[in-house]
């Protein structure tokens, strides 16, 4: 009975081990970043350096605390342009993070700007 369950432990333990090792090997082929607020000073500084050292593009951006549909689409604008000056072929998506009631009134303004591939709402 014991050597039966040491079997099925073990199967167990193996098959967690070889679903473990293919995520990891998918999640570093993705990899994504979150910038400060628009309000906040450095955010290009960060957007620059972030994307001036990746070797590939991230999978997508985040951009939090978008309060009006002007500021996200300075962030997206500036996100595409810093794409192009580092090399980076292809088109980074951005994804916005809702969490002011004058955002959440702009909601479809939002949605209708180039670049932006999702909406998170906090």
């Amino acid at each position: 009975m014991r050597t039966a369950r040491k079997s099925v432990r073990k199967r167990r333990t193996r098959n967690w081990w070889h679903r473990f090792s293919a995520a990891k090997k998918t999640a570093s082929a993705a990899s994504a970043c979150v910038f400060y607020d628009f309000q906040n000073r450095v955010w290009r500084d960060d957007v620059r350096i972030i994307l001036r050292a990746a070797k590939k593009a991230p999978a997508y951006v985040t951009l939090p605390k978008i309060r009006s549909v002007f500021d996200a689409a300075e962030m997206v604008a500036f996100v595409e342009a810093s794409r192009c000056e580092f090399g980076i072929k292809h088109a980074i998506p951005c994804h916005l993070l809702i969490e002011t009631h004058g955002a959440l009134a702009e909601v479809f303004e939002l949605t209708a700007l180039p670049g932006v591939e999702a909406l998170s709402f906090g």
